[in-house]
């Protein structure tokens, strides 16, 4: 039975509403999880995302490895701040960036040596892969102009060494 002060119709109108209301609510909930399950399976099959570091690059990974290996004593990559004034820094006024690619690589891992070397080899430490993602960091601090001079040096030793072989 209806309530006296109700009309058939008001009931019959709230109903519908509340009818629509529950399918709009439902259809914006289905389209959401939709979405939100289609991006989480895209992000995870990604081709090599094996880990949440997917979009990370190589200089992303050198700045952590630099982090971890070489900022203590030769500072920040880029201005030299907090590492050992005995130590060269890697930045624009530093030299690192006259050396070629394969020279740096042989000092890091201690193949490379010369009067004076303190610095500790990283051979066991460090993969090429770890290396060439630290030099990536490094050479972000350069300018244009060092990037390009030590891109040059560094086709220069590389065919340097394979011609000697």
């Amino acid at each position: 039975m209806i309530a006296p002060d109700i009309a058939k119709g008001d009931l019959i109108w709230r109903s519908r509403k509340n009818t629509i209301l529950s399918c709009c609510f439902l259809t914006v909930f289905t389209v959401f999880s939709v979405f939100t399950v289609f991006g989480i399976l895209l992000t995870g099959c990604a081709p090599g995302s094996e880990s949440s570091d997917v979009a990370e690059t190589g200089a992303e990974r050198g700045r952590a490895i630099y982090g971890q290996s070489c900022q203590t004593c030769h500072g920040d990559a880029v201005t030299g701040a907090g590492g050992n004034p005995a130590v060269p820094p890697h930045g624009p006024q530093g030299h690192t960036w006259h050396h070629p690619d394969g020279q740096l690589e042989a000092i890091i891992l201690g193949q490379f040596t010369y009067p004076g070397r303190t610095m500790p080899s990283f051979g066991s430490d460090l993969s090429q892969e770890n290396i060439a993602d630290i030099l990536a960091y490094i050479k972000e601090g350069w300018t244009t102009e060092q990037r390009e001079v030590q891109a040059e040096t560094s086709r220069n030793w590389e065919q340097y060494q394979n011609d000697g072989r």
